[in-house]
């Protein structure tokens, strides 16, 4: 793959993702972190175990089993039924217990998020096992259950690659980091094509801020831990930054690895959706 492949994709991503987060206060405040977005994407994938018979369905107490920080998630659950994400359910087998049952908005979110994620995959060069895999995920909800109810693997592995040391870590650490970092990165691409060689470009705090909806200062505290880790040069005088190739490199290894995962789990949606096809046939 050559690196204007991965440019356009990189690019594409940026401009598919970030709609789902620009102006859109509650769900960045409600899933601006790592954990929160992990635990709700848990939540989902288990649901479609369990609609499956793959697994247990979602509870509380099979969250606190995956996540450390017990409280937090206990307080972020209550959030997500405030919120209407989620509700309460009954389990089939302990009227005691309720399961967690995620929202059509909360699914519907974590599909589309994961449809344009294997659109720019394919476009990166990752060969999925089926032609136009969003386009089934979209049309086909039986697939796309399988498909989703797959990628736990994706998420322990994603999990898993953020406790290290390399850039989408590092900006994934702070609430909306990742929604900043694609910022940056949208911004740099565009320059890229008007043919500099390091493109140089304003960095917009207050447009950033307002866009995402967190404060200035918070925005500031990320680029600055960036410049710090080598990932940016900023020019304080003119107020511009210089995204540095140690964080293009890192940014593409992770995706070009995350993308993989998500071909990994198509793989076995496709062969769990043929062997349940057979034998309900």
């Amino acid at each position: 793959m050559d690196e204007d492949q991965f440019r356009t994709a990189m690019l594409a991503c940026a401009n598919a993702i970030l709609p789902m987060h620009i102006g859109q206060v509650m769900i960045n405040k409600v899933f601006g972190r790592a954990m929160q977005s992990h635990a709700a994407g848990l939540v989902v994938i288990m649901h479609c175990e369990a609609e499956l018979n793959l697994g247990p369905a979602a509870t509380l107490a099979a969250l606190k089993s995956e996540f450390e920080q017990s409280r937090t998630l206990s307080a972020f659950i209550g959030l997500l039924k405030c919120t209407g994400f989620i509700r309460n359910g009954e389990h089939p087998n302990d009227q005691r217990v309720r399961t967690l049952v995620p929202s059509a908005m909360l699914i519907g979110g974590l599909k589309s998020w994961l449809m344009q994620h294997v659109k720019c995959g394919a476009m990166a060069g990752i060969e999925f096992p089926v032609p136009d895999l969003a386009g089934r995920l979209d049309a086909d909800p039986y697939f796309a259950t399988h498909y989703i109810a797959a990628t736990r693997n994706v998420l322990y592995r994603t999990r898993a690659s953020l406790e290290q040391r390399h850039a989408w870590a590092m900006f994934d650490r702070f609430d909306c980091g990742d929604r900043v970092c694609l910022m940056l990165l949208k911004a740099h691409y565009e320059c890229e094509q008007t043919g500099n060689a390091e493109p140089w470009f304003p960095l917009e705090v207050s447009r950033i801020a307002s866009q995402i909806g967190i404060s200035q200062s918070h925005v500031r505290n990320i680029v600055n831990a960036a410049e710090t880790a080598g990932y940016l040069k900023l020019n304080k005088r003119s107020g511009e930054i210089c995204l540095t190739p140690h964080l293009l490199e890192e940014v593409r290894e992770w995706h070009l690895m995350f993308w993989s995962w998500l071909k990994d789990a198509a793989d076995i949606a496709v062969e769990r959706s043929s062997v349940t096809s057979s034998l309900s046939a």
